[in-house]
């Protein structure tokens, strides 16, 4: 459900010429960065919002 709603929300936004980041990591639950921290998708996860918040936020 979450997946195909983010999917859905991400595929509206590009059509309204929203700049959007999505990242989809097949086989991971949700808040796996949390849960799993020692993961590498984890630590790319992690490495991805921190780029987003300095490349947006900061």
């Amino acid at each position: 459900m979450l997946y195909d709603d983010s999917v859905l929300v991400a595929e509206k936004c590009e059509q309204a010429g929203v700049d959007i980041t999505f990242s989809s990591y097949y086989g991971m639950c949700h808040c796996f960065q949390e849960a799993f921290p020692e993961l590498p998708e984890s630590k790319l996860a992690c490495q991805q919002i921190k780029s987003f918040i300095e490349t947006h936020l900061i």
